[in-house]
């Protein structure tokens, strides 16, 4: 069956930036059998919430992983996204650029605690039943033609607000794992504008940061020097493109990630993954999994997660 490719609409309310922290808010989509939809804005975090059907979702190095009916997982910005419907999806895509206040101060504390001894492997969590309720309540609006910034504003905070009454701390924390830090707004920015740039001193000035200060908070923040931190983020991005877009020659990969020469991306894929580029596109499911959990060439969960 020829598939067919769905994106979002993106929807930004340019009222006061208070009113809604910049988050782009809740959508609704049904997809097709075979439909390919990738969200909007990779300026944006997407939470993927699927009310219905199995979804095959590939972010990064986490290749083709299965969503089923009822549970949910975070898209972080910045992250090369696919997904595909194995059967006909309800999913509601929740776009938001950070996380409330409220998850400031203690809460967010508790949650770096937790995520700091996890090790993350991009698994859904279940969609419990005060959610579900919330989502029909949510789609409930939607169906009345009821939709706007303000209710877009109060369904962000209440979301968010369920999360941390019906789900403990470590589910909080395995959710949204990619953008838990000890400096959440450092955090975020450095994923913004990470891949602007192909050097830390780059990253730093485009920051308006000092070097030294930039690399001591990179390390705190993630538990590498930006050096090897940003190595490991182009290996995501490799790791996707190699397993995604296939119909993209291996040539145009490797110059789109900064290589001249076939000989440094091979040996880049080899000190990394282990194998050749070829091999990683060529691999079979069982060798994806392997390749996204192992540690032994470096390449590992924390590669978008911690690191």
């Amino acid at each position: 069956m020829k598939e067919s490719m769905q994106t979002d609409t993106a929807i930004r309310y340019k009222t006061n930036k208070n009113l809604f922290l910049k988050a782009e808010g809740f959508r609704l989509l049904n997809l097709k059998a075979d439909a390919l939809y990738i969200p909007a804005g990779r300026e944006y975090n997407h939470l993927l919430l699927l009310m219905e059907g199995n979804l095959q979702v590939s972010c990064n190095q986490f290749v083709r992983r299965i969503v089923q009916g009822n549970e949910c997982v975070l898209i972080p910005l910045g992250a090369d996204v696919k997904c595909k419907a194995l059967s006909e999806c309800k999913l509601v895509c929740f776009s938001f650029y950070s996380l409330p206040a409220d998850y400031n101060g203690s809460y967010m504390s508790d949650l770096y605690q937790t995520a700091a001894g996890m090790e993350y492997s991009f698994e859904p969590i279940p969609i419990r039943e005060p959610i579900q309720k919330f989502l029909t309540l949510l789609l409930g609006y939607f169906n009345a033609g009821i939709d706007s910034p303000e209710l877009q504003k109060v369904k962000y905070q209440e979301f968010f607000l369920s999360l941390q009454a019906f789900y403990n701390t470590e589910e909080v924390a395995y959710l949204l794992h990619p953008l838990i830090g000890k400096n959440p707004s450092f955090r975020l920015e450095v994923l913004l504008h990470y891949q602007k740039v192909n050097r830390a001193e780059d990253l730093a000035a485009l920051l308006e940061m000092e070097n030294r200060a930039f690399s001591r908070q990179i390390k705190e923040e993630f538990g590498l020097p930006p050096y090897q931190w940003l190595l490991r983020q182009k290996a995501g991005h490799i790791y996707f493109s190699l397993r995604e877009e296939k119909e993209k020659p291996l040539e145009t990969i490797w110059l789109e990630h900064g290589f001249h020469y076939a000989g440094h991306f091979s040996r880049f894929c080899k000190e990394q993954f282990g194998v050749s580029p070829l091999k990683i596109r060529n691999a079979s499911r069982h060798s994806e999994e392997h390749a996204a959990r192992s540690t032994q060439h470096g390449f590992s969960p924390s590669l978008v997660e911690r690191g």
